[in-house]
This record gives structure tokens, C-alpha cells and sequence, in this order.
């Protein structure tokens, strides 16, 4: 009994060290934003890997190029949010929105755009209703990946939040704290 009471002891020590680094991480707002832009990229570069993976040879250049253009295409986002001039607005929404929204519209402007230039010229249908159907096709994958990647920004992004309630909720403060109050 004595050594199963040690091993909780030394679990709960290790869990209160790694909240106690979670919460000293979440206080720097640039490192959580560049954390956010990565985890969504790599996020989606494992996704993409693992769609590659279902064809029998998966075409490494092609996932690599795709992972590079993401992480690029996500981390741009926090680039422009942490400019001197965008502070009012990145204080008003949420930057783990921010980062998801932008960077998937930034990617998919980087992955299309070659493509829909070659089949607009190509295509039998008149330039306006091509060029229609193509943007919807950009709305459509806007909001898959930004349904994708925003869990993954908001856990990091609240994550220090997240921490500092379930510390106080298992050491038994008796009012239950808010996420989105730092």
C-alpha cells in the first residue's frame, strides 16, 4: 500500500511541474501564438501524410513541400498579429482564431492558385461562372481546415488557462475559474 501511495506522490509532482511550466509558458503571448501556428501545421502535414500514405508509393517530395508550405502558411499569421499596429485587433479576437483562419486562406491561396489560373484558362465554361465555382471550392476547404485546425490552436492557446483551473479545482478552491479570463 505504502509503495503505491509513493508512485501517486511522485505522479501527482510530476503533473503539478509540468502545469506549473504550462502556466509559466501560456504568459508569453508571441510563444503561444508560434506554438499554435506549428502544432496546426503539423497537424495538417500528418494528416496529409496520412491520406499520401494510402497510395502505394506516397510521394515524399510532395509531403514535404506540403508540410513547408503549411508550417510557412500557418506561422504568417502570427507574424502580422505581433506587428506593432495589429495589437487592438489581435486583442479583440482571439489570436488562436486568427492563426487558424488566416492560415488555412493563406495556404489555400498557396496551393491553388497555380492550379485554378491553368484550369480557368482551360476549362469550356465561361470565365466568371469557372471562376465562380472555384471560389466556392476556396470557401469550402477555408472552413474544413479552419474546422480542423482551430481545437488544436484553442488547446494550446488556452492551455495555460486550462492548467491553472484544474489546479485550483484539485487543490479545492471553492469558485470554479474561467478559460477565457486570464
Amino acid at each position: 500500500m505504502m509503495q503505491q501511495l509513493d508512485v501517486i506522490g511522485s505522479l501527482e509532482g510530476l503533473l503539478g511541474f509540468i502545469g506549473k511550466r504550462i502556466d509559466a509558458f501560456s504568459n508569453n503571448r508571441l510563444h503561444v501564438d508560434i506554438l499554435s501556428g506549428g502544432a496546426a501545421a503539423l497537424f495538417l502535414s500528418f494528416l496529409g501524410l496520412l491520406i499520401a500514405s494510402a497510395s502505394d508509393p506516397v510521394n515524399w517530395k510532395s509531403v514535404i513541400t506540403l508540410s513547408l508550405l503549411s508550417v510557412a502558411c500557418y506561422l504568417a499569421p502570427v507574424i502580422l498579429l505581433h506587428l506593432p499596429r495589429t495589437n487592438r485587433f489581435s486583442r479583440k479576437v482571439p489570436s488562436c482564431f486568427v492563426i487558424s483562419v488566416l492560415g488555412s486562406l493563406i495556404l489555400i491561396i498557396g496551393v491553388t492558385f497555380k492550379g485554378v489560373l491553368e484550369s480557368l484558362l482551360r476549362t469550356e465554361l465561361p470565365f466568371m461562372v469557372a471562376l465562380s465555382e472555384r471560389l466556392w471550392d476556396g470557401v469550402g476547404a477555408l472552413a474544413f481546415l479552419s474546422v480542423l485546425t482551430i481545437p488544436v490552436t484553442c488547446l494550446i492557446h488556452y492551455s495555460g488557462a486550462i492548467v491553472r483551473a484544474v489546479d485550483r479545482w484539485h487543490n479545492g478552491a471553492e469558485k470554479p475559474v474561467s478559460i477565457i479570463a486570464h
